[in-house]
């Protein structure tokens, strides 16, 4: 987590208390949320709170994801001009590895909606 977080640090887990049927989704002994079981998500619930819990791993594995992507673009910018000076294919892989990049995108919008 970093120092900016504004939700309570993981990991979360799944608990559900006999005297309330609805899962919750807890950081050791702090409540992060109780998942509703309204009429009509009633067979999603679990799943639901399964996601939930699962915020902080996500978030820190999108922030990785965004550090190598990053990381990665930059070697591959450096590295083109001079390696397509030995093999002119290069400049295809490099065009094949750039289309697979913009995951990066995503994962930016993610951790700015998880970080707003």
């Amino acid at each position: 987590m970093t120092a900016a977080a504004k939700h309570t640090p993981g990991p979360w887990s799944v608990t559900r208390d006999p005297m309330n049927p609805n899962p919750r989704v807890v950081a050791g002994s702090k409540i992060v949320t109780v998942v509703s079981e309204g009429v009509a998500f009633a067979k999603e619930t679990d799943g639901n709170a399964r996601l939930i819990a699962a915020a902080p791993e996500l978030l820190e594995a999108l922030r990785e994801l965004r550090e190598s992507n990053t990381a990665l673009r930059e070697a591959l910018d450096e590295a083109k001009d001079a390696l397509i000076d030995i093999d002119p294919r290069v400049n295809g892989w490099c065009r094949t590895i750039s289309a697979s990049l913009p995951v990066g995108m995503k994962a930016r919008a993610a951790i700015a909606k998880a970080e707003a």
